[in-house]
């Protein structure tokens, strides 16, 4: 019989498969991927990391908590990836822009401070398709990179990839 999911045994160690991330390849050839600052796919990631695979559409995340990130579950790490707050505010507005995520509710100080709820484009939300807007988006609107040279080339490269492909 094979166990699923992360239970605890009796020493309240966990038993089961080790979490990880699966990013798709695809998504990171898409020419919005490659326009985004190093910044910006480092705090997708981050938020990426909080889908547990029933939560997309309220995947708590904010400037602040961005900052401390459990590690082991147990232990917050101050600056874990070494982003300021207001590095991952720019980076958030950034790849939401991009398409990659969507926000579906705004954070709030009045009750309860509640954090921004995001929502991953790529993947199914409470029973809705994904609607990978980062893939409708016009190369005009996708954020330049700081080095127009290399990204020139590497699309120009990933086109002629995928057109030899065909």
């Amino acid at each position: 019989m094979v166990k699923r999911g992360r239970r605890a045994n009796q020493t309240g160690r966990s038993d089961g498969e080790p979490r990880f991330l699966l990013v798709p390849y695809w998504l990171m050839e898409t020419p919005a991927w490659l326009g985004l600052t190093p910044n910006a796919k480092v705090t997708l990631l981050a938020v990426f990391k909080r889908f547990n695979g029933r939560n997309n559409g309220r995947i708590a995340f904010g400037v602040r908590s961005g900052i401390f990130v459990p590690i082991n579950g147990r232990e917050l790490a101050e600056k874990p990836f070494g982003l300021s707050r207001f590095q991952i505010g720019r980076a958030l507005t950034e790849i939401e822009a991009a398409g990659f995520i969507a926000c579906t509710q705004d954070a709030t100080f009045g009750q309860k401070r509640l954090m921004r709820e995001w929502r991953l484009t790529w993947l199914p939300s409470e029973g809705k398709p994904p609607t990978k807007d980062f893939a409708t988006l016009r190369q005009t609107e996708i954020p330049k990179a700081r080095s127009i040279a290399a990204h020139t080339t590497m699309l120009t490269g990933a086109l002629m990839h995928t057109d030899e492909a065909a």
